[in-house]
């Protein structure tokens, strides 16, 4: 995979991830001229300088060429696996499919990163194991209204009681408190894929209101990138009462009733 490729593959990734570039595409420029002119060592200063610019084709290009290093690279850049693993875990922008002003309140987050639910598919698919995508429902949410085949883990924010007896009035519907072991759970997700506070994660809930506030709590413990997905999974209801507006299901994006045990009890032990 030589620059041109490491180039063009960025490009790609960058643009199913949803991820948009700097304002100035100055050192991108200067980088894609310096390789074309076989000068890899001035073409990493470039790279590396439009990565911390915040250019995501940068970022991701960067990141794939420190896992080849001198390999493909003589003397101009030694392989770094942690940096890699950095700069394509940081390859996504701040996504927001809707100004803030126009999401409803109770979906809105302190770090104001919001997806719909089709870049949620497009950037997971994009990252894969650098996106951990965690589905915030109850495990009865998941169980009989199915799941989303791309979340890595079922991580409820709010759970039932064994028994499902206690009614919550103000909802009209059976009551659910917060489940003490979330941040907890989320960490051992983390620390499964090897991934830090600075990696993406994905929550998302039924419409968006629980994963906004799973992902507050997030922002708090020191989560730099943590985004909610506005729809949910099965989306806003319409004006006959129906969730048939937005939403994963809506969108025709992957899901099953068929849960992985791994990923649908992941909070037990």
């Amino acid at each position: 995979m030589k620059a041109n490729s490491v180039l063009a593959c960025a490009v790609v990734l960058a643009s199913l991830a949803g991820a948009g570039t700097a304002a100035r595409a100055d050192a991108w420029d200067d980088a894609q001229a310096a390789f074309s002119e076989f000068d890899d060592r001035r073409a990493f200063v470039h790279l590396r300088r439009a990565a911390e610019e915040g250019d995501a084709r940068a970022r991701v290009a960067l990141g794939l060429a420190l896992r080849f290093g001198e390999r493909l690279y003589p003397g101009a850049l030694k392989a770094d696996a942690k940096e890699s693993a950095h700069w394509l875990a940081t390859a996504v922008p701040d996504a927001n499919p809707l100004p803030q002003s126009m999401v409803p309140p109770a979906k809105r987050t302190r770090s104001g990163r919001y997806l719909s639910a089709d870049q949620a598919w497009s950037l997971k698919s994009a990252l894969g194991a650098r996106v951990l995508f965690v589905d915030v429902r109850t495990r009865a949410e998941a169980g009989y209204v199915g799941m989303p085949d791309a979340v890595d883990a079922l991580i409820p924010y709010l759970e039932h009681d064994e028994f499902m007896s206690d009614w919550d009035e103000a909802r009209a519907t059976f009551r659910a408190t917060p489940n003490g072991r979330f941040a907890e759970d989320m960490a051992r997700a983390l620390a499964q894929k090897g991934l830090g506070r600075d990696a993406v994660i994905v929550l998302i809930c039924r419409s968006g209101d629980r994963s906004a506030k799973a992902a507050d709590l997030l922002t708090e413990l020191g989560h730099t990138q943590v985004h909610s997905v506005v729809e949910g999974f099965e989306g806003d209801l319409s004006a006959q009462g129906r969730r048939s507006v937005n939403g994963w299901k809506n969108a025709g994006l992957p899901w099953s009733f068929r849960l992985d045990r791994a990923k649908a009890q992941f909070a037990r032990h």
